[in-house]
């Protein structure tokens, strides 16, 4: 199909009467060039801006013109025909508008919705990410492969920002559960890849939302060889006065640290043999392999400044209660930089809501973690409403993944204490929520049809918070525009 391309050249007095014109004539699709419009863009933007192209200046200089294309046939000549004659009375009427110059060119068919395509190529993103445009096929085993269609609301994926954000979903890490950060800033991309959309919009439009992954590099290069929790602060373990005197020390250049236990010649391989030490020359000759190692010994989501070390002290039937919480939360609260921050930072903003994403099991629990719940105590107000959110959401994640997943409050799951979700609510009255997944779970981008319900917000609530995993999923139309 060939096209006629034909422009009207007018006054800037002129634009909306030769618009009106065409469309008595059958012609409503235009495209209108304008220097004035032009000019007011620049003035009333200039804080987006700091050069204008002297080339772009000179082609808008002096230019009012609608330009209009027509099927090349007959009946496209008798419509130019009638706009000649339409823009001849309209030149006697209102001589102010001129020139009102017809100018008319022939324009080849081309496939302009899909030639662009032939520019964007897969891109390495990254050490470990391939975007990879859906019309190509790349195949890279030791990439992980983003397939998306370029040029509608994400872009093609070559912006710098782009590229910046895609390599923060890659790095800056908490410890060995990467998978959660990695899905948090995930959350961030998919926020600003369906911004267009109106319930997000809605959503950005009238909340703030902060995504802070817990940044703690060295335990995250760390958990590549051996998984860890703490972070890599130096202690000395051994307490021979020295810090970190016996790190593991991968021996064999296998790019893993072995955990090494005692057995004999006929005894079958099994975690359930004792443990012997961890893979290490021994540094400090002590004859313990390993016993002090770059860690800080401290689980981070045990030490927040909220029923710290609780169970120390508290038994239940004989045995200790916590998941052996003692062992793990340090020498005081807060005593780790990456917990200091967090809490300064609820401590500095007002948060409506907080969610905590964690791996290892299916779930989404609630406060408390360190009691049960007691409907008598005032400030047990707001979980039966986090108890009600906690089962939507598990229902949400496993109808959309297929994966069994339930809901209930932590301490119900197991007791621990000093945990974050606990440290919000008890501190600064969130909505506190914890959603645990396993690792490496498949991960869905899925974007919210409008006219969803917005997110409730309780009454008298100041912040929720809840813990759960790697998996943040919107439950309405799948995105057609990008997958993982």
């Amino acid at each position: 199909m060939d096209w006629l391309e034909l422009k009207i050249d007018t006054s800037h007095a002129g634009l909306d009467a030769v618009t009106d014109m065409l469309e008595q004539q059958g012609v409503t699709g235009v495209m209108i060039d304008d220097e004035a419009d032009f000019q007011s863009f620049l003035e009333n933007n200039r804080q987006y801006w700091d050069y204008v192209d002297d080339d772009l200046l000179a082609q808008k200089k002096g230019v009012s013109r609608v330009t209009f294309y027509l099927e090349r046939n007959e009946d496209a000549y008798g419509t130019v025909a009638a706009v000649r004659m339409a823009m001849s009375a309209l030149k006697k009427e209102h001589p102010e508008y001129a020139p009102l110059l017809l100018t008319m060119a022939d324009v080849a068919d081309e496939d302009w919705e899909n030639n662009w395509k032939q520019f964007y190529k897969p891109m390495e993103i990254g050490s470990r990410l391939l975007v990879v445009p859906e019309w190509e096929e790349a195949a890279d085993p030791t990439r992980v492969k983003l397939v998306l269609n370029p040029g509608l609301t994400f872009g093609t994926g070559s912006h710098a920002t782009t590229r910046l954000c895609l390599q923060a979903l890659d790095t800056h890490i908490h410890g060995g559960e990467r998978e959660s950060a990695s899905s948090a800033m995930y959350t961030a991309w998919w926020l600003a890849l369906c911004s267009g959309d109106d319930y997000v919009k809605g959503l950005l439009d009238n909340y703030i939302i902060y995504v802070i992954p817990v940044i703690n590099p060295d335990g995250y290069e760390q958990s590549f060889v051996i998984n860890n929790r703490p972070n890599l602060r130096p202690r000395d373990a051994n307490g021979d006065n020295i810090p970190y005197s016996d790190p593991y020390t991968d021996i064999d250049g296998d790019g893993f640290i072995a955990t090494l236990y005692r057995g004999t010649a006929d005894d079958t391989p099994s975690r359930d043999l004792p443990v012997f030490g961890m893979e290490s020359p021994d540094w400090d000759e002590n004859g313990i392999l390993g016993d002090d190692p770059r860690t800080s010994g401290i689980d981070m989501n045990r030490t927040f400044d909220y029923q710290w070390n609780r169970y120390d002290i508290e038994t239940k039937d004989g045995q200790q209660v916590g998941n052996v919480n003692w062992t793990t939360a340090g020498t005081a609260p807060a005593t780790e930089p990456e917990i200091k921050a967090l809490q300064q930072f609820l401590y500095e903003h007002e948060i409506d809501a907080l969610v905590s994403l964690h791996t290892g099991i299916q779930s989404v629990l609630y406060p408390w973690c360190y009691r049960a719940y007691d409907a008598n105590n005032p400030d047990d107000a707001e979980i039966p409403f986090m108890k009600e959110t906690a089962a939507k959401m598990a229902q949400v994640f496993q109808d959309y993944t297929g994966r069994g997943f339930y809901s209930m409050s932590s301490n119900e799951d197991y007791p621990t204490a000093a945990e974050l979700i606990d440290y919000a609510y008890g501190r600064s009255t969130p909505i506190p929520l914890r959603c645990t997944a396993p690792a490496s779970p498949r991960t869905a981008i899925s974007a919210p049809a409008s006219g969803k319900t917005p997110c409730r917000r309780p009454s008298g609530c100041s912040t929720p918070a809840m813990r759960f995993g790697t998996c943040w999923v919107w439950p309405q139309t799948p995105l057609p525009t990008a997958r993982a």
